[in-house]
């Protein structure tokens, strides 16, 4: 805003020099009244301006010794302390204004001050103080004839009203605030935004919407940013209640980026809680409980009491299911501070939650008190009257009181339709469905699930970000596991194995469709997404820098501080690249999982096993030759977790003795026992549907994505020894990965970096060189990112020989040690790999972190995303001497199959087949010497 020359001249004289005393003689009482209506003004502008412009009219004030103008003065510094979040000095600065108007029979100044002070108190939680405060300066206003005041104080009674939890006089308020006068478009904006608050509460999304928007429009076109970003977070606050994710997240994104630059604690805090409730609603858990916790402290910090306890409320409902305890003190605390402030609503809503928490720990007794009294508080709140009503659906199927809970679930099923809030209809129908399941209707039960699949899917369209596609699946996984249960028991066993895998590695397939994880969005002329890019750049950089620091063979504590670092680092990456994405507006492509028809002509005469955990038990299907069988195999989550780290024991025990060696045998033969256990729980009672089968894919589900499944053990062989086991993230990839293109002739490349942790790198890559005469070599120094990458385009087959590192709370930090940096997953998804087979010959390079949504983060996504068909990588830290063995007897093998192609150093474009057999028939060499699977069953091929 542009000083006027009286504000100009009126500062002059009120010179902000220490040693120099106001002139008060250039300046009247009139002057100085008009001069702060100027500054008021100021303030949803140039807060800035606006305070240090009242720093120095203080002084002027004081020279002309106006009680008039001193009220004035404390109650425009009371409207720009609020804007500031510094609400507690705002309410001092008003309540002294308002007493001094009073003093001098200032009717009109009185009004102004109780008006600040309504803002202050209702965001310190005194609603009470606030409404009677509004009320106050409407009925002097009114008296003055001012009517445009009178309705702005009407306005502000409605919202305190609204805070207070009673809605429809809320209503009524605003409505006859905004038939009181004409208004200018400002103000009525203001006016439209405080009665869409109360539609939102209310559940009349449609109109909330409507009026939401043509407030902001009316702010932006008024340059009033402030309010228009207040606005918009409130309309991404609505879109997140009905389930419209990508609108609230995009929204979002463009109020916190005001606040931010701003400095508005209060606001930002109240973003950042709005915000955190849409990514507890996708299922990102982390990232909701890491913005609620900030908002806490930034709302602490300005005395933003109400928010506070909204920010208190998310994180207790997202720790609910990791730390009940700490779920429980937040939301009590949440419930206390509403009540403190006067609201019941808030308070009926934290008692909901906290009823909700005692019943998923089993402590029934109260809950249907608690329910009750929140039904009662919340009526006419539509959102949180279902939540109600879905708790009580829990709290019979609890009892186990199917019958009540059908019925309650079915009479609420329209109303959940017509809300609007998509995942809140499939909640209820996944309800509904255990309901009719135990009560025998599983036709209908059935029905129920198939259309919650369907909402779900539909909702999972509408984000942007795999973040939170994969987010939602994960929190979804329930109703998918009761949809597979049920189809298989009613011998629907085809369409069992679709759903299974609509429920799993979708992102994966929507990245194999477009990459669209390798740049982000940017918008010409938009400064802040270009900061927000430079930042993630630096992030990277730092990431990277991290990287450079570590020692495989440093103790434990310097690799704890290193793990720490890198977390952090990792952290900063992952957060900014969900703000820049967050801002895009484009679609990114969606995959669309395969038929079982299409998935089994591609298999051709091979099998395909994929696994699937079934309410924590284990299920295999079998598809072969257009068939597919269900085998239930009695193995729960943890029975085989448990299997699996005996395995691993046995494998490490292995590891430290080294190969051969005294006790070798003994060593073998107690991991090929425990191998074996593996095998007959998860292999054994699924051999007769493979019968004939030479070469078998294999769909891992939880725990087995850590099986080497080669080495299962049947009691006289290890499953490598009759079978080509590959290994799939998904059944859909299988057609995806073989109809990506490949130039017919390529090179091998080889890229070694050895050190003295890992000497025997350079002679893995001499001895690849004469396996494969005239393979493209760089060995030390040479073996640079930019050269891996600018052979990753033409290598039929890129082998890189490095050291690996993979932390499992960060799988998208996963690294690859070059000669000059660490390669991340991040890197390698702006790689290019038509068709290429690529050779992890390092440590880890095959371990994958696994979330809900059974979505595979690591190497695997990211090279698979550049283009690669097939990999072979390893489950554990591999020894050097050993792994160099067995790469050299593949790459022989590999000559000796034929993958050689037409010249030297060349591969065909057949030549992930090739690599794959060659693998095999290098580990089967490696058994017939004898050698422990430590050593050898640690590389697996994945892909095509």
């Amino acid at each position: 805003m542009v000083a006027s020359d009286l504000l100009n001249r009126v500062l002059d004289a009120a010179s902000d020099a220490g040693d120099v005393p106001a002139d008060a003689s250039c300046a009247s009482e009139a002057d100085v009244l008009a001069c702060l209506d100027e500054i008021r003004a100021m303030v949803v502008g140039d807060l800035e301006g606006a305070l240090a412009a009242l720093d120095r009219v203080e002084r002027l004030v004081g020279a002309i010794g106006s009680d008039r103008a001193r009220s004035r003065l404390g109650a425009v510094r009371g409207h720009a302390l609020n804007y500031a979040s510094r609400y507690r000095e705002a309410a001092r600065a008003a309540t002294e204004a308002a007493e001094l108007a009073e003093s001098i029979g200032d009717a009109d100044q009185t009004a102004r001050a109780h008006m600040v002070l309504v803002h202050a108190h209702a965001k310190l939680g005194r609603l009470d103080e606030a409404l009677r405060c509004a009320l106050r300066a409407e009925r002097a206003f009114a008296a003055e004839g001012d009517l445009t005041l009178a309705a702005q104080a009407l306005c502000n009674a409605g919202i305190v009203t609204r805070m207070q939890g009673n809605a429809e006089e809320a209503i009524d308020l605003f409505e006859r605030a905004l038939g009181l006068t004409e208004h200018e478009p400002a103000t009525r904006a203001q006016m439209e935004s405080g009665l869409a608050e109360v539609y939102l509460d209310t559940g009349r999304y449609a109109e909330g919407e409507a009026a939401f928007i043509r407030s902001a429009e009316t702010f932006e076109a008024e340059g009033v940013r402030r309010a228009a970003s207040i606005v918009r977070g409130s309309l991404a606050d609505l879109y997140g209640r009905q389930g419209r994710l990508s609108a609230a997240i995009e929204q979002f994104e463009v109020a916190r980026r005001f606040f931010e630059a701003d400095r508005a604690t209060g606001e930002l805090g109240r973003i950042l809680t709005e915000q955190a409730d849409v990514y507890a609603t996708t299922g990102l858990v982390d990232d909701a409980a890491r913005g609620y916790r900030r908002a806490g402290e930034l709302l602490e910090q300005a005395g933003a009491v109400q928010e506070r306890a909204r920010s208190l409320l998310g994180l207790g409902r997202v720790l609910a299911a990791r730390n009940p305890d700490a779920a429980a003190e937040s939301l009590d605390e949440s419930a206390r501070l509403s009540e403190q402030a006067g609201n019941n609503a808030a308070r009926a809503i934290a008692r909901l939650h906290r009823a909700r928490l005692d019943l998923s720990r089993g402590v029934l007794d109260g809950v249907e008190g608690a329910l009750d009294d929140a039904a009662s508080a919340l009526e006419g709140w539509r959102n949180e009257s279902l939540l109600c009503t879905m708790t009580r659906v829990d709290l019979h199927l609890g009892r186990g009181e199917h019958g009540l809970a059908e019925q309650v679930a079915s009479a609420t099923m329209d109303e959940a339709r017509g809300l609007g809030h998509s995942i809140y209809h499939a909640e209820l129908l996944w309800r509904r469905a255990v309901a009719r399941r135990a009560l025998g209707r599983s036709a209908d039960a059935l029905a129920d699930l198939r259309e919650a699949v369907g909402v779900i899917e539909r909702i999972r369209g509408t984000l942007q970000g795999s973040r939170f596609r994969a987010g939602l699946l994960g929190s979804s996984r329930t109703v998918f596991e009761e949809t597979v249960g049920l189809l298989i028991e009613r011998g629907k066993h085809t369409e069992a194995f679709e759903v299974t895998e609509r429920a799993r590695g979708r992102t994966l397939l929507d990245l194999l469709g477009g990459n669209a994880e390798a740049e982000p969005p940017v918008h010409a002329g938009d400064e802040t997404t270009l900061r927000l890019l430079h930042e993630l750049a630096d992030a990277r950089a730092e990431l990277n820098a991290v990287y450079s620091g570590h020692d495989p063979g440093a103790p434990g504590e310097a690799h704890r501080a290193w793990f720490a670092s890198l977390q952090s680092a990792e952290g900063r990456v992952t957060a900014l690249e969900t703000r820049v994405r967050s801002s895009g507006r484009a679609r990114e492509f969606l995959g669309v999982p395969e038929s079982f028809a299409r998935i089994a002509d591609e298999l051709g005469g091979d099998a395909l096993v994929s696994y699937w955990f079934d309410r924590g038990t284990l299920v295999g299907f079998v598809l072969r030759e257009g068939r597919v069988e269900t085998c239930r195999l009695g193995v729960t989550d943890d029975d085989a977790d448990a299997m699996i780290q005996e395995v691993m024991f046995q494998i490490r025990r292995g590891l430290v003795r080294g190969p051969g060696g005294a006790g070798g045998e003994r060593r073998a033969r107690a991991c090929r026992e425990e191998l074996a256990r593996l095998h007959a729980a998860i292999w054994a009672p699924l051999a007769g549907g493979l019968e004939g089968a030479g070469r078998v894919s294999v769909v891992p589900a939880g725990p087995l994505h850590a099986v080497p499944f080669g080495a299962l053990h049947d009691g006289d062989r290890f499953l490598i020894e009759t079978r080509e086991p590959l290994l799939l993230p998904t059944a859909s990839v299988l057609p995806i990965l073989r109809r990506g293109s490949a130039p017919f002739v390529r090179t091998v490349s080889v890229l070694a970096v050895p050190d003295e942790h890992a000497p025997d790198i350079e002679a893995e890559a001499a001895a690849l060189r004469e396996a494969i005469p005239g393979a493209d070599v760089l060995i030390g120094d040479r073996a640079t990112s930019e050269a891996a990458m600018s052979r990753a385009g033409d290598s039929a087959v890129l082998h890189l020989a490095c050291h690996g590192a993979f932390p499992p709370s960060n799988p998208m930090a996963a690294g690859l040690k070059l000669a000059d940096r660490w390669v991340t997953v991040r890197d390698v998804l702006s790689w290019r790999l038509p068709g290429s087979v690529v050779v992890l010959s390092g440590c880890d390079t095959g371990r994958q972190s696994l979330d809900a949504g059974e979505e595979l983060f690591g190497f695997a996504r990211g090279f698979f995303a550049a283009g690669a068909r097939g990999l072979v990588m390893s489950l554990w830290r591999a020894h050097d001497r050993a792994a160099s063995a067995l790469m050299t007897d593949t790459y022989r093998a590999l000559g000796q199959i034929g993958g050689s192609g037409t010249g030297p150093g060349t591969c065909s474009s057949t030549g992930s087949g090739d690599v794959r057999s060659a693998l095999v028939a290098a580990q089967r060499s490696q058994i017939s010497a004898g050698v422990h699977p430590a050593f050898w069953s640690n590389f697996f091929y994945m892909g095509a």
